[in-house]
C-alpha cells in the first residue's frame, strides 16, 4: 500500500477527503493527518510517506513551503495541493517545485479522487522501478546464493542461515512479495508468457524477477501493495506452476525451497494446473545416488550391454523416485551419467540442455537410455575401424570387453586363431604399441574414471580394472601417470 498524510488546518476538509473514497481499494492507506506545515513536516521526516496531499494555505507554514523544504530534506513523496480559486499563484509555484497535481476543494467528487490516485499511482509505480531497477541487479547475487544452498553438496551457507535482511532484499520490505514456480521445459519462459498466464489481477504494479534453472523458471514477484492471484481451472494453465504468498522477505529463502516441492509432485507425476505452496513443504536435497548400481552400469557399458545397462537405469531412476529426489538433483545426477559414459567412450557428451529441459521423471529416463544407447552403438561402429587389419580389429574389440578379467597373449592368440609370436607382432605393427602395454593402458584409463567419478576404494578399483596385486596396480598406475592413484584422485577433485 502506498502510504498517504493529510495535511490541512480545517477539520472537517480533512474528514472529507479522508471519507470520500475507499482510499485501500485504490492501494494507499491513510498513514497520519496534520493540521499545520510544521508538524506535517516533522511527520514526512519520520513517517516518509508516498503521497502527500496538501493544502495550499494553511498557518505557520503555507504548503508550497512545506513542499520546499520536504525536497531539501530528502522527501521524493509526490505533493497534491488542495487549493480554492484564488490560490493559483501558488499552485504555479507548487506545481514548479515539483507536486504532481492539484485539486479545487469545491470540485473534489468521488471520480475526481479516482482519476487523481490512479495517475498518482502510476506515477509511483514508475518511480519505484526506476528507483529499485540498480537495486534489482544486485538481487541475482542473492537469488544465486539461495538457490546454490538449496541444492549444492559444497560447503555453502544453508538458506535458513543466510542473514536476508543485510542483503539487497531489505529494500523490499514494504512491498509484498508472491513467488510464483513454471515448469516450462525447453519452452521459453519471459514477463509476457507470465502475463499471459493471468495469474494476478494486475502485473505490470509489480517489479519482477525471473530466476531460469534447469527447465523451470521462479517468479519473485515484488508489488507495492496486496497481489491477488487469480486461480482457475487446471485446463487453463499449459504448465505445471507453483505459487506461495510470502509473509516477510526473511521467508524467502523457505518459501522458495516450498515451491520446488510443489514443482517436484509433478515432476514425479505430471499434470497441468496451478496449485498453493506450503512455507514448511520440504524437499529431500540429502539422499545420495545408488554408487553400488551404477558401478554395475559402468561395467555393463564396457560389455556394451545394452539391455542391462536400461535395466539398471530403471531400478535407479525407481529408487531415486522413492526417495522423492528433488527435480533439480535427478537432473545434475543424468548430466553426471552421461558425462561419464562419455568420458569411458570417449565420446562428446550429449547436451546438458536437453536433460535440463525434460519435463518428467520418466523421460529424462529415457533420453539417458537413448543417449547411452547411441554411445555403444558409436563405439561398436569404431572399434571395426580401428586398424586396416580385421583380427586386429578383434582383438582390440575383445580387450575393451574383457580388460577387467585375466587377458593374456595366448588367449587372444586362441580367440583370433594365430600364433601367439605372430600375433605380437602384428599387433605392435598396427597399433604401434604391444598387447601388454595396450591392455594396462585400458586398465588404467577405467581406473582413471573411477577415482574421479567415485569414492571406491584404491584396492577395490584395481581389482575391478583387472589388477589382482595391489602393489602391482600401484606401479603401473604410476608408471602411467607419475602419480600413485590416491595422489591422482586428490589432484583430480
Amino acid at each position: 500500500m502506498w502510504k498517504v498524510l493529510l495535511v490541512e488546518d480545517e477539520v472537517f476538509v480533512r474528514a472529507s477527503v479522508r471519507q470520500i473514497i475507499d482510499w485501500e481499494e485504490l492501494g494507499f492507506t491513510i498513514i497520519g493527518e496534520a493540521g499545520n506545515g510544521v508538524e506535517a513536516l516533522d511527520l514526512i521526516k519520520n513517517s516518509q510517506p508516498d503521497l502527500i496531499i496538501c493544502d495550499i494555505i494553511m498557518p505557520l507554514k503555507n504548503g508550497v513551503e512545506l513542499l520546499k523544504e520536504a525536497r531539501e530534506a530528502g522527501s521524493e513523496a509526490r505533493f497534491v495541493m488542495l487549493s480554492c480559486m484564488n490560490d493559483f499563484e501558488y499552485v504555479q509555484q507548487a506545481m514548479q517545485y515539483g507536486a504532481s497535481n492539484y485539486v479545487l476543494k469545491l470540485s473534489m467528487s468521488v471520480n475526481v479522487m479516482k482519476d487523481l490516485l490512479q495517475k498518482v499511482d502510476l506515477e509511483l509505480q514508475h518511480h519505484q522501478k526506476q528507483k529499485l531497477q540498480p537495486i534489482s541487479q544486485e538481487l541475482w547475487d542473492t537469488y544465486n546464493l539461495i538457490w546454490k544452498s538449496l541444492f549444492s553438496q559444497e560447503e555453502v551457507e544453508e538458506p535458513d542461515l543466510i542473514d536476508l535482511p543485510t542483503t539487497p532484499i531489505q529494500d523490499f520490505k514494504d512491498h509484498y512479495l508472491t513467488i510464483f514456480s513454471i515448469l516450462h521445459g525447453a519452452s521459453n519462459f519471459n514477463q509476457m508468457s507470465f502475463e499471459n498466464l493471468r495469474l494476478v489481477e494486475d502485473p505490470r504494479r509489480a517489479i519482477m524477477h525471473f530466476f531460469t534453472n534447469s527447465g523451470q523458471t521462479t517468479v519473485f514477484s515484488w508489488s507495492p501493495v496486496p497481489q491477488k492471484v487469480l486461480v482457475g481451472p487446471a485446463s487453463d494453465y499449459p504448465y505445471p506452476i507453483a505459487f506461495i504468498r510470502v509473509e516477510s522477505p526473511d521467508q524467502l529463502a523457505k518459501a522458495w525451497r516450498a515451491v520446488i516441492k510443489k514443482i517436484d509432485n509433478f515432476w514425479y507425476h505430471y499434470d497441468t494446473g496451478l496449485v498453493r505452496s506450503n512455507i514448511y513443504d520440504k524437499f529431500n536435497s540429502s539422499f545420495q545416488i545408488p554408487w553400488d548400481k551404477i558401478h554395475s552400469l559402468l561395467q555393463d557399458l564396457d560389455q556394451d550391454n545394452t539391455a542391462k545397462c536400461q535395466e539398471i537405469i530403471e531400478k535407479i531412476w525407481a529408487t531415486l523416485q522413492d526417495n522423492f529426489l528433488t527435480m533439480y538433483l535427478v537432473k545434475e545426477t543424468a548430466i553426471q551419467l552421461d558425462s561419464l559414459f562419455c568420458h569411458i567412450n570417449q565420446s562428446h557428451p550429449g547436451g546438458s540442455k536437453d536433460y535440463r529441459n525434460c519435463l518428467t521423471h520418466e523421460q529424462l529416463k529415457d533420453l539417458l537410455v537413448e543417449n547411452i544407447t547411441d554411445y555403444i552403438n558409436k563405439k561398436n561402429w569404431e572399434r571395426q575401424q580401428i586398424t586396416d587389419h580385421p583380427e586386429i580389429n578383434k582383438v582390440i574389440s575383445y580387450i575393451s570387453q574383457t580388460y577387467y578379467k585375466e587377458v593374456t597373449l595366448s588367449t587372444l592368440a586362441d580367440y583370433v586363431g594365430m600364433d601367439a609370436n605372430y600375433l605380437s607382432n602384428l599387433f605392435k605393427k598396427k597399433t604401434g604399441e604391444n598387447i601388454i602395454h595396450y591392455i594396462h593402458r585400458i586398465r588404467i584409463d577405467h581406473a582413471k574414471n573411477y577415482l574421479i567419478h567415485t569414492g571406491l576404494p584404491v584396492n577395490e578399483i584395481g581389482e575391478k580394472v583387472g589388477f589382482m596385486n595391489d602393489n602391482y596396480f600401484i606401479k603401473i598406475f604410476k608408471r602411467f601417470t607419475d602419480l600413485t592413484p590416491s595422489h591422482y584422485r586428490r589432484a583430480k577433485r
